[in-house]
């Protein structure tokens, strides 16, 4: 194997990353802090749109919102009354009558950056 970096290939690692664990830095963080105090939703409303696995809320019109980045080919469902993960992260879908297909050409969205990533789009069914 050739080293395309040269000899110094720590100059390229964050020291943080370098050092060894220690009792003081071996904690695992994550977005939720040190503890994760989420809690379930339970609202009708709500729906995961699949494969992307974006959140989907019913707006007024039974039109649905949702982030403009989560649009395109991987917006093709919007799950209602979903069931919790498994404990491995797999999802795990509700019944076929909670399930609706993405209208692609009803989709008008903006996906330009933060405070400017939106879409908007129906469902196959009046929801």
């Amino acid at each position: 194997m050739i080293n395309l970096l040269g000899g110094d290939i720590d100059r390229f690692i964050p020291k943080e990353v370098r050092r060894p664990a220690t009792q003081e830095n071996s904690s695992i963080e994550t977005i939720c802090g040190a503890t994760d105090d989420r809690v379930a939703a339970n609202n009708p409303r709500i729906g995961r749109i699949m494969p992307a696995g974006c959140t989907g809320w019913l707006i007024d019109g039974g039109r649905l919102l949702t982030a403009g980045h989560c649009t395109g080919r991987t917006m093709q469902t919007v799950e209602f009354n979903v069931p919790a993960s498994l404990a491995n992260g797999v999802t795990v879908s509700p019944p076929v009558r909670d399930q609706y297909r993405v209208i692609a050409r009803s989709v008008v969205k903006q996906n330009a950056g933060v405070g400017n990533d939106w879409a908007i789009f129906r469902g196959t069914a009046e929801l």
